[in-house]
């Protein structure tokens, strides 16, 4: 994003130095995200805990939006508690898999989150549960395929984005 703001190719830049020491146009900058905006002034009037007590459990606290697409009857945006496994996140915020699909795999941050067996869907959707297992959940931008999908085209289709894209 600082690179594209610059002028120049958005490509991430290499760390260190962090933006807060050497951000936009070589100055300290602070770089949020909107979702933890909008939840600061109920978080100010409510408290810490509060929020806290929105997560799954006690390792995982707060809420976070959840972005599902693919095979899912309801995709779209879903604000969940942190933590939720994605088979809960599945069938209770999105309804279930989409008619005639089977869940077979998911990519649970995005296309450089790695891509991940259905069977792991008991897992925790939150930071450092997929990276011991080589992925992450980034952005909470979940991509659900189904026994209808070809996980080798899933493959060619994210190398093929990193060849000309760099979210990553």
């Amino acid at each position: 994003m600082i690179e594209s703001i610059e002028g120049k190719r958005g490509m991430p830049r290499l760390r260190p130095p962090f933006i807060a020491e050497v951000g936009l146009f070589g100055r300290p900058t602070l770089n949020h995200n909107v979702e933890t905006l909008h939840w600061i002034p109920q978080v100010l009037t409510y408290g810490a805990k509060w929020f806290a007590n929105k997560g799954w459990n006690e390792k995982h606290k707060g809420t976070r939006s959840y972005s599902v697409s693919g095979r899912v009857k309801r995709p779209g945006v879903k604000l969940a508690p942190a933590g939720i496994p994605l088979e809960t996140l599945i069938e209770e915020h999105c309804g279930g898999m989409a008619d005639g699909h089977k869940f077979k795999a998911f990519l649970p941050g995005g296309a450089s989150g790695g891509i991940f067996p259905a069977s792991m869907a008991h897992m925790a959707m939150d930071f450092g549960t997929f990276e011991p297992h080589g992925g992450f959940v980034g952005s909470h931008a979940v991509v659900i395929l189904s026994d209808q999908d070809s996980i080798y085209d899933a493959v060619i289709n994210t190398m093929s984005f990193f060849k000309h894209e760099s979210c990553g």
